[in-house]
């Protein structure tokens, strides 16, 4: 045991999320009196509430960012970098942290990310455990939820769809997801949620002039607010971004269209995970590849017709595990 433990994680939301089953078994190996989370706030906001966790650091601003300057202390036993960035060593010993680790925080072979994590732990002699991310939502998470969405109006099965990314070269084209998200609802009695973060506004705008039908729109919500929702839906629909991992670790069905970048490496995990990946002779491609692409073949080889029938394929393993259940 340890009396005080940092990590330090710059990734955004799904890069946190799969590193988070590594960052809980370093928690567990060093039982610390005191575990802190330093990353940028849009990210480290799925740690908040959490009791094991002490305290969250934004990197971007006071006091944190004042360790460049060398007028911050961070006086840990421990800190734990998800970085290969030497400085970080000489920078955290100088503010008074006695010992420093720096894990790679992307693999050089073609392995997940979470599994890399994982084995680098277990490289330095830890017992890493190769779980599942979870939010670990509370039941008053889960509750406020559930009034939320009666407040909406919805308060049957519903069909959750993100049809943004944080690149517009990862995006199936958004009328190909309205068109899909309309038909699942005909066919199965779903209402249709959209999700839409600071970024998505024009994406979200496309679909919503392409669904013919009423949507609502989850918006303006933090981080685990929106986990606690997508964890009501029947099921979740979108590209490969962050929002997609935050379905997965609140524990819904969700499924994620990839294209231009690579599910071996980089698919959310969960227990009712699946993607569909659009395949052409340049994909995975790299980011200078991806920024060049005037025209994204990967994502225009997946069809509709072949997302709808694995979507009712989930659905109606739903339905059937229900149908156990009562």
């Amino acid at each position: 045991m340890i009396s005080k433990l940092l990590v330090i994680h710059q990734g955004a939301i799904g890069d946190l999320l799969l590193a988070s089953p590594a960052i809980w078994s370093l928690y567990t190996h060093f039982r610390p009196k005191e575990f802190y989370i330093a990353g940028h706030p849009w990210a480290t906001e799925i740690f908040k509430g959490i009791y094991e966790v002490s305290g969250i650091y934004n990197v971007d601003v006071p006091p944190f960012s004042r360790l460049w300057s060398g007028e911050f202390r961070v006086e840990f036993e421990l800190a734990v970098v998800f970085s290969e960035y030497r400085g970080w060593v000489e920078l955290l010993r100088k503010a008074g942290t006695k010992e420093v680790w720096l894990l790679p925080p992307f693999p050089k072979e073609r392995v997940h990310l979470l599994y890399h994590h994982c084995m680098s732990l277990q490289g330095m002699g830890i017992s890493a455990k190769m779980g599942m991310p979870s939010l670990f939502l509370t039941k008053i998470e889960i509750e406020w939820a559930k009034a939320y969405l009666e407040a909406l109006g919805i308060t049957g099965p519903f069909l959750a769809v993100h049809p943004s990314a944080s690149s517009p070269k990862k995006v199936w084209p958004v009328e190909r997801m309205a068109y899909t998200a309309h038909e699942l609802s005909l066919r199965h009695g779903l209402q249709v949620v959209l999700v839409q973060g600071p970024i998505d506004e024009r994406a979200c705008c496309d679909f919503l002039k392409s669904f013919p039908g009423k949507c609502h729109v989850f918006k303006e919500l933090s981080l685990r607010q929106l986990g606690a929702l997508l964890y009501h839906s029947s099921l979740f629909i979108g590209n490969d971004s962050g929002v997609a991992h935050l379905a997965a670790a609140s524990g819904t069905k969700v499924l994620v269209i990839f294209g231009p970048t690579d599910p071996v490496l980089w698919t959310p995990l969960g227990r009712w995970v699946k993607w569909i990946w659009g395949r052409a002779p340049c994909s995975p491609c790299g980011l200078e590849e991806r920024r060049k692409c005037e025209d994204l073949l990967c994502l225009k080889e997946v069809k509709p017709e072949r997302v709808a029938e694995l979507a009712e394929e989930m659905l109606y393993k739903l339905q059937s595990e229900s149908g156990r259940k009562g």
